[in-house]
């Protein structure tokens, strides 16, 4: 794979937001993120994400095509 720390996780959505800050924005987002995917039944993206000197790097699992 590539230089740099790897790390796995899953995307449950994307989501538009006002502001940039906020914890209770940022809750309350996931929220309606986690709700909308248990309520359609899909599972959710499993993904690495790559941290290196050069950049982030979002990879999906299962492909290994670079997302970002």
């Amino acid at each position: 794979m590539t230089p740099g720390i790897n790390f796995n996780a899953k995307l449950i959505g994307v989501d538009d937001v006002e502001n940039a800050r906020g914890d209770k924005m940022c809750q309350e987002s996931m929220y309606r993120l986690k709700m909308a995917v248990k309520s359609s039944g899909q599972h959710k993206q499993k993904l690495i994400i790559n941290v290196s000197l050069d950049g982030i790097r979002i990879i999906d699992l299962r492909t290994h095509v670079r997302l970002i």
